[in-house]
């Protein structure tokens, strides 16, 4: 992991302080093209242990956690909470206005609801996210494409991928547009070689107009297993910082 360079610790899940800033920062600058202003960066309830940077490359573990819907709603129908997603890295770079962000993912899903990717993200109750997801055939991945707005959750478009071999990485895009719609693509690289771009069977999301604070570009990975790590490079965004 990179050095810290300030011991200054986090006094609340959605409060950045001097050290989740600093380092929120630093994981930025790695995983993006460097072609925005990085200082904005936190983290979202940090655990510091659980990333690190690789040159050009951030890995996120993926933490048992989620931010579907409510810690309620969790417990009724899925029987379990383990509580929101950790180490959500959400950048100053705006979410609206006809912004087009990528980002290059490998991870392994070893089992339904395993995930990482690209989120447009203005808090735990309002978000766009794409995802490279574990399916519920076992061993098998799935792109989705989901969003929630007031805790209110709903999935918009799935891609079946089956099995996907352990070196492949994904990259995922979202383009947003002035009226708030946001598209979703994807295309698999294998061996440096990027697949033709595929859209999610032509469905889009929305941003919700009176988030606050608004949405921004985010990254994050959950629930991939104990020791399970998911691996970011390639960020690029031609939004401006807000």
């Amino acid at each position: 992991m990179c050095e810290q360079t300030s011991r200054t610790r986090q006094t609340h899940n959605n409060v950045p302080t001097t050290r989740t800033t600093t380092m929120a920062a630093a994981a930025f600058a790695a995983v993006s093209d460097g072609n925005v202003d990085v200082a904005g960066a936190r983290w979202v309830r940090e655990q510091p242990e659980h990333w690190r940077v690789k040159g050009k490359v951030l890995d996120i573990e993926g933490l048992e956690g989620s931010i579907w819907a409510t810690a309620e709603f969790r417990k009724q129908v899925f029987n379990d909470d383990a509580g929101p997603v950790n180490n959500v890295l959400v950048t100053p770079v705006a979410a609206a206005g006809g912004a087009t962000t990528t980002v290059r993912v490998k991870t392994r899903t070893p089992h339904h609801g395993a995930q990482a990717g690209l989120l447009l993200y203005a808090s735990d109750a309002d978000w766009v996210k794409l995802v490279v997801e574990g399916a519920k055939t076992a061993g098998h991945t799935m792109i989705v494409l989901a969003q929630q707005s007031d805790f209110k959750p709903v999935v918009l478009a799935k891609a079946k991928l089956g099995e996907v071999a352990a070196e492949t990485w994904i990259d995922l895009r979202l383009q947003s547009s002035s009226n708030g719609t946001v598209a979703a693509s994807f295309r698999l690289v294998q061996g440096g070689d990027a697949a033709p771009w595929q859209q999610l069977d032509e469905a889009t999301a929305s941003l919700a107009a009176d988030a606050q604070p608004p949405h921004t570009v985010a990254i994050m990975a959950h629930s991939l297993g104990p020791g399970a790590w998911a691996s970011f490079t390639n960020l690029n965004t031609s939004a401006p910082t807000v």
